[in-house]
């Protein structure tokens, strides 16, 4: 019976990281009911300066000055600058993580699992001076790589697809410890569900070409005016509308609400998205790496619109090489690409037939599995 002490890490800057880390704990707790679980956020054990403004500085970046983040983004990830901008990470991280590394020496945990790149970085360098001996296994929770999450002392590399698995082999990490196996997700995305049903459950029309409007947890992006514009079309549609923790929001789609000809189904926060991913033909979305993947899971063709340069723009291209999403940049081209999709019934199925294809419905179980029957590097 395996009782060993299990370790799942995230940082709350973003949902997903969280999200992922969520799922794999789940699986491991269902698959390994004897192992010592422990899911927390990694800013918990720093200080407060350090757990208010990592997000805080992250969430200003991405929703206001995004090209500035985007420049930052390819640039810290050249060889030259990351050289020089790492070692200057790793004196921050370990100043302000003082508290996680005390608590990972402590506990001396036999597994973490890191959905994060910043508790990679500091438990990596614990590995790195021989004070840890755990295993660690960081999971990528974007399509895309950057060397921010490339630490030498991590035991294994959990990656989304077989291109990400090339780009981490280019950067010098041994391919045997490199596994393809997906992003982490709900192990409820896979579960497969009627979508006449489900459209009768949530109380919205069972005949119509049903598009899911998807705004972030922030509830960030354009998302008044594509419920303006898809809600005027001429055509038989009904728009689902998730506006996230963004009551302002929320109460702007409610007042467009009456002047649309299509109707419309609003949700704040929303706890159901796998069963309003079911529900739905097409979605509309930014490209994270949890959401889309959570859609792909169940086979839902995307519209992505103007991603943010960065890990979103690597997400995005990952999906239009693969041909399971369109990519647009405003919301007039969304109302083009949408009228497109709903002519032409072949192309959406050609979509939908991609996205099966790569598809990992098992990614949170196969993780678990992964990270508690490995051995480490001092083992091998």
């Amino acid at each position: 019976m395996d009782n060993r002490k299990v370790f799942v890490i995230y940082a709350s800057a973003g949902a997903g990281h969280m999200k992922a880390a969520d799922a794999v704990a789940k699986a491991v707790k269902k698959n390994y009911p004897n192992a010592d679980l422990k899911l927390f956020d990694s800013l918990d054990y720093t200080t407060s300066f350090f757990k208010k403004s990592y997000p805080a500085i992250y969430l200003f970046a991405i929703s206001q000055t995004p090209t500035i983040w985007g420049l930052c983004y390819y640039m810290f990830d050249w060889p030259v600058i990351d050289f020089i901008v790492a070692k200057m990470r790793r004196m921050t991280n370990g100043f302000h993580a003082k508290k996680l590394k005390r608590f990972i020496l402590e506990e001396k945990p036999d597994v973490v699992i890191s959905t994060h790149f910043m508790a990679t970085e500091v438990i990596g360098n614990l590995k790195k001076k021989g004070l840890y001996k755990g295993r660690l296994v960081t999971v990528v929770t974007d399509y895309g790589l950057h060397s921010f999450w490339v630490h030498k002392n991590c035991d294994d590399f959990v990656v989304a697809s077989e291109d990400t698995k090339e780009d981490l082999a280019k950067r010098g990490i041994d391919r045997n410890r490199i596994y393809s196996l997906g992003i982490p997700i709900d192990e409820a995305f896979a579960k497969k569900e009627d979508k006449t049903l489900m459209r009768k459950n949530l109380g919205i029309r069972e005949d119509l070409f049903t598009i899911l409007i998807v705004s972030g947890g922030f509830g960030v992006g354009p998302i008044l005016e594509l419920v303006k514009e898809l809600g005027s079309l001429d055509i038989p549609i009904q728009l689902i509308v998730v506006c996230g923790k963004n009551p302002k929001l929320v109460e702007e789609v409610t007042n467009e609400q009456k002047r649309l000809k299509n109707p419309l189904k609003i949700y704040g926060f929303a706890t159901n998205m796998p069963e309003l991913m079911s529900a739905s033909d097409l979605m509309i979305t930014k490209s994270g790496g949890l959401t889309t993947s959570e859609a792909m899971v169940k086979g839902l063709a995307m519209i992505v619109i103007k991603p943010v340069i960065g890990q979103e723009t690597k997400n995005c291209g990952f999906l239009v090489k693969h041909e399971a999403a369109v990519r647009v940049d405003n919301v007039k081209q969304v109302k083009t690409a949408v009228l497109d999709l709903f002519k032409d019934k072949d192309k959406l199925e050609k979509m939908r037939r991609n996205i099966n294809s790569i598809a990992r419905p098992n990614s949170s179980l196969d993780i678990a599995k992964l990270a508690l029957t490995a051995k480490t590097q001092n083992d091998r």
